[in-house]
């Protein structure tokens, strides 16, 4: 995905109702100043899933971070 050249779009019902179909990327992490992000919210969709998940939860990051990977059914 480009993301210099991505169109953001509203949070709207019709937008998460895209998302939720697949039809639209959607994610949300809220800037702080300084650029910094306290919490990261993603989704993994399709059959690598679980392995996308999995390679999210155990990549570096900065600092002490609790990750967690719920899943859903």
């Amino acid at each position: 995905m480009n993301r210099r050249g991505a169109t953001y779009l509203p949070r709207t019902t019709e937008v998460v109702a895209a998302h939720l179909v697949g039809d639209v990327f959607m994610g949300i992490y809220p800037l702080m100043p300084g650029n910094t992000c306290h919490f990261v919210v993603a989704d993994f969709d399709g059959s690598t899933a679980m392995l996308d998940a999995l390679a999210y939860v155990k990549a570096p990051g900065r600092g002490d971070r609790t990750r967690a990977a719920p899943v859903s059914s």
